[in-house]
């Protein structure tokens, strides 16, 4: 082979070198992230992507996510530097930090998923009059100590319109001001009952996973028993079951149509007529006009809540038994 033959031959193989380099797949450029978006509930990569005005695609991507993933309650999503421009109308979630292209940083193309702290916040909360640090600490769940802690409190004194920090706060409980685990806290180290609770739950507050923590069972007083109104001064069950005079204490009563146990025989409007004889059964006691919604007797003998099984009833003036303590009209408060 002579030297033209040579070279056109190297130039053949030099040219078939660069052809195969210039064909393989290169590696993404990395992607600069804004920040970090912990998911809420009802929360998509669309919504995420119209509130930081982000693609939702490379959302996903810098995640390790399809497009159509669903996302998850607490989840934590990076959010790429990638603007998302003609933006289509629909719904738009709240930012959860201020876009500051000097403080992102730089992840690879297909970052490794990484579990994330769970996040904190605090409530700021002004004194109220009669607030006291333990009265806060029961209303939003929280502990006295770390009220004091969060402050830098070093007595129990507070003042009116002073602003107190209660936290950190597990969002787990929103709403609450209950702090994050450790230490694990039962129901009984707080006060709220019935409070919406988020996963992950840290504390176990939602045993049934209901959705609600430290379910209270509330019970109710029992219904006092109907009346039947064609017998107004007195309080007899309407039917079923039919009864008789012998089965009721009262005699000689007012009665008005249909009379459905039949105590007018005779039709004069009187039921359960006595025909006045030696011992004539006694009238029975008629309820006190101050609870006109219950029948309770007036003293003697006075008679406390726990003496009668209603609770929570309409209270008049002058209240004998005095069941309404604080006067708002209410009586045997549950």
């Amino acid at each position: 082979m002579n030297r033209s033959s040579a070279q056109l031959t190297a130039t053949r193989i030099a040219c078939l070198i660069l052809l195969v380099l210039f064909s393989l797949p290169t590696s993404a450029s990395p992607e600069t992230i804004l920040g970090q978006h912990t998911v809420k509930a009802g929360e998509t990569l669309y919504c995420i992507g119209r509130g930081y005005k982000v693609l939702p695609s490379a959302i996903a991507q810098a995640n390790g996510l399809s497009p159509q993933s669903k996302l998850s309650v607490g989840q934590v999503v990076n959010i790429p530097d990638v603007p998302w421009a003609n933006i289509p109308a629909g719904p738009v979630c709240s930012r959860q930090f201020q876009i500051d292209s000097t403080n992102a940083t730089t992840l690879g193309p297909t970052p490794t998923p990484t579990q994330s702290p769970t996040p904190t916040n605090v409530i700021q909360y002004v004194v109220q009059p009669r607030d006291t640090l333990w009265r806060i600490s029961r209303r939003f769940g929280a502990t006295v100590a770390a009220i004091m802690s969060a402050n830098k409190l070093s007595t129990y004194t507070i003042r009116i319109g002073q602003t107190i920090v209660v936290g950190p706060c597990d969002p787990a409980y929103p709403g609450l001001c209950i702090p994050p685990s450790p230490p694990d806290l039962d129901c009984a180290d707080i006060g709220p009952k019935n409070f919406t609770v988020l996963p992950p739950d840290s504390h176990r507050f939602d045993a049934d996973n209901d959705g609600i923590g430290c379910e209270a069972v509330i019970i109710e007083p029992p219904l006092p028993p109907a009346c039947d109104p064609a017998y107004p001064t007195v309080c007899i069950r309407p039917r079923p079951p039919d009864l008789d005079c012998n089965q009721i204490p009262y005699s000689n009563f007012k009665v008005l149509p249909p009379d459905s146990h039949g105590f007018d025989g005779d039709g004069d409007g009187v039921g359960c007529e006595s025909d006045g004889g030696i011992n004539p059964p006694p009238p029975p006691p008629h309820g006190d006009p101050s609870y006109p919604d219950v029948w309770i007797p007036s003293p003697p003998p006075d008679l406390d809540c726990k003496d009668i099984p209603y609770r929570n009833f309409r209270v008049l003036p002058p209240d004998p038994h005095r069941f309404d303590g604080d006067g708002d009209g209410i009586g045997c408060e549950q």
